[in-house]
């Protein structure tokens, strides 16, 4: 009976969050005063990629539906991992539509709050998944798949969260450094960590995730050519990491590689 509780909960946090933040965006609902690009566009800062990269948000949402119904499977009602998973999991998926709704009422802090606790839930269940001995191919797209590309996101986006809080909320000009070299040096502690998770931890979505989002900035700025260069130089270095480490280790990590 627990197994089948946390089962349905699960599920339904999963869809309630997937279905609210895709709510929210849709001008014509209402739902909310402005929609998160208008609000992003409102506080710039130069830690932001360009509009295409939300895309992103598809592949997590869908991989999350998909995590949602194996989860649900009969035989994966015992499943330990998914028992660890089902609370940061859940959390993570509920809060997102919180975030939403706090950035759109352009509560800076308190979304920056929030984005820092959805990063901590899912650090928690990207270590249960790193303890786990032996991944099956199932588990590997409909679990360790959206938590890693998640977890790589939701990082980036803290990094963009901070930086508007910082400047509009606190009214903080970097002094003694300018925003620009701020921005240099935080995308390279982001590709710093992207390099480490893939590396020593094996989360190629993870990776994936943030090259992605460094990239897009280096797009959305490609007239400020510092910028431009080092998010593309960040952004390739990531990539090229997750490239060589699933090719040297495809087949031979205990956690077989993602894609074959």
């Amino acid at each position: 009976m627990k197994d089948t509780a946390r089962q349905v909960t699960t599920l339904v946090s999963i869809i309630a969050g997937i279905v609210y933040v895709n709510l929210v965006n849709v001008p014509s609902l209402h739902l909310v005063r402005q929609s998160v690009g208008d609000v992003a566009r409102s506080v710039p800062t130069y830690f932001f990629p360009a509009g295409y990269a939300f895309a992103i948000w598809g592949a997590i949402h869908g991989l999350f539906i998909a995590y949602a119904i194996f989860q649900m499977l009969p035989s994966q009602k015992r499943n330990p991992l998914l028992r660890k998973l089902a609370a940061p999991v859940s959390i993570n998926l509920l809060l997102s539509g919180v975030w939403c709704w706090l950035y759109t009422e352009r509560m800076l802090a308190a979304s920056f709050v929030l984005i820092v606790v959805q990063l901590i839930a899912l650090a928690f269940a990207d270590v249960a998944i790193e303890k786990r001995p032996h991944l099956s191919s199932a588990e590997r797209w409909c679990v360790m798949a959206p938590v890693g590309l998640n977890f790589g996101w939701v990082a980036v986006a803290t990094i963009a969260n901070a930086s508007q809080f910082f400047a509009y909320t606190l009214e903080w000009d970097g002094a003694p450094l300018n925003a620009l070299a701020w921005t240099v040096i935080m995308m390279g502690v982001a590709a710093a960590i992207s390099v480490f998770m893939v590396v020593r931890r094996d989360n190629l979505p993870f990776g994936v995730a943030a090259a992605w989002g460094v990239i897009a900035i280096a797009v959305r700025f490609w007239t400020e050519p510092t910028l431009a260069v080092a998010a593309l130089i960040f952004g390739i270095a990531v990539a090229l990491a997750v490239a060589a480490h699933w090719a040297r280790t495809l087949g031979t990590h205990r956690h077989a590689p993602l894609i074959h």
